[in-house]
C-alpha cells in the first residue's frame, strides 16, 4: 500500500507506466481503460529491451517534454543527480522518501540545538512537551496549567532528570 493508503504499489506503478507509456507514444488509448501498442511501440519491442526505463523513454521527444515540465536548464542540472538515485521510484514515493529525509534532517537539527542548549532551556521543552502530550491525549480535559501545577511539575522533574543520566 501507498502511504496515502487509497493505492495498491503495485495497481499505482501500473498507472504510471501506462501514463509514461502513453507520453512516449508507445501505446494508445483506444476507449476507458483500453490501449493498444502504437508502431513505436512495436519497434521498441522488435529490439527485446532488456528492461524499459525513464532512461530509455527519453530517447523520444514527446516523452522529455513531459518528464522535463518547465525545468530550466539549471534546475535539470540541480534534480539530475537526485533523479539517477530515484529513476525507479513513482512520483508519490519520491515525494514520500523526500519527506522522510526532511523531517529526518530536521530531527537532527532540533537535537543538536537541543543538545546545546541551557538546563534551564531543557527543563522547560520537557515540560512544554509533557503539557502537549496531555492536551493531545486527553483533549477534554487538558487545561492550563496553573502555577502551582507547573511548579510541582518543575520540581518532579528536577528529581527524575538525574535518573536519566
Amino acid at each position: 500500500m501507498l502511504p496515502s493508503g487509497k493505492q495498491t504499489k503495485f495497481l499505482n506503478r501500473i498507472a504510471w507506466t501506462r501514463t509514461y507509456f502513453g507520453k512516449a507514444l508507445l501505446v494508445e488509448a483506444t476507449a476507458r481503460g483500453k490501449f493498444r501498442i502504437t508502431q513505436r511501440g512495436m519497434d521498441l519491442l522488435a529490439t527485446n529491451p532488456i528492461g524499459l526505463n525513464v532512461k530509455m523513454l527519453k530517447q523520444y521527444p514527446e516523452f522529455q517534454t513531459f518528464h522535463q515540465g518547465n525545468n530550466d536548464d539549471a534546475q535539470e542540472e540541480a534534480i539530475g543527480n537526485v533523479q539517477a538515485v530515484i529513476n525507479d521510484e513513482t512520483p508519490e514515493e519520491q515525494l514520500e522518501s523526500r519527506y522522510q529525509a526532511l523531517r529526518k534532517e530536521l530531527a537532527g537539527l532540533l537535537l543538536q540545538q537541543v543538545l546545546q542548549a541551557s538546563p534551564a532551556f531543557f527543563e522547560q521543552l520537557a515540560v512544554d512537551v509533557l503539557v502537549a502530550m496531555v492536551a493531545v491525549q486527553e483533549p477534554m480535559q487538558a487545561k492550563p496549567l496553573d502555577k502551582a501545577a507547573m511548579k510541582a511539575l518543575m520540581v518532579s522533574s528536577r528529581k527524575t532528570a538525574w535518573a536519566w543520566t
